[in-house]
């Protein structure tokens, strides 16, 4: 993943056993650590208290459009005029439309992309449709529900 990819609101996966947002935490205790990305962490990034591979993307699954309010239709899963299909669930490989026509063919694609294809196309974030545990200083999802 390119940092360059990512948008304030981008989910993604941390894999470092240290935060900078909570530094006392043990994240190596957590199974899955899913966070959105805030504008504190491209400062960590910029100021070598975050590094690129501390974070990888999260691969989109069925569970996280249906959180993302997509109904799903077989392995069609619709939201407004986008439609996203599973073509192959063994191989992670996913087919993007706006009004029926193609965006993107991609094996493991990332939630972050669906994320910004959404934004780039209305102009708006994707909400997710769960209940959130956050605070202000520390923003993290809980995605495992």
């Amino acid at each position: 993943m390119e940092i360059k990819e990512l948008r304030i609101g981008n989910f993604v996966h941390h894999k470092a056993q240290w935060s900078h947002r909570n530094p006392g935490i043990d994240y190596a205790k957590f199974k899955r650590f899913d966070f959105q990305i805030a504008l504190c962490d491209f400062y960590a990034l910029a100021e070598d208290r975050m590094w690129e591979n501390d974070i990888e993307p999260i691969p989109l699954s069925e569970k996280w459009l249906i959180k993302f309010g997509f109904t799903q239709e077989d392995c069609l899963f619709h939201l407004n005029f986008i439609t996203v299909k599973l073509l192959n669930k063994s191989t992670n490989h996913w087919i993007v439309y706006f009004n029926h026509v193609l965006i993107i063919e991609c094996f493991n694609l990332p939630v972050h992309r669906v994320q910004n294809i959404y934004f780039a196309i209305y102009g708006c974030e994707l909400q997710l449709l769960l209940k959130q545990k956050k605070s202000a200083i520390n923003p993290v999802i809980d995605t495992n529900n």
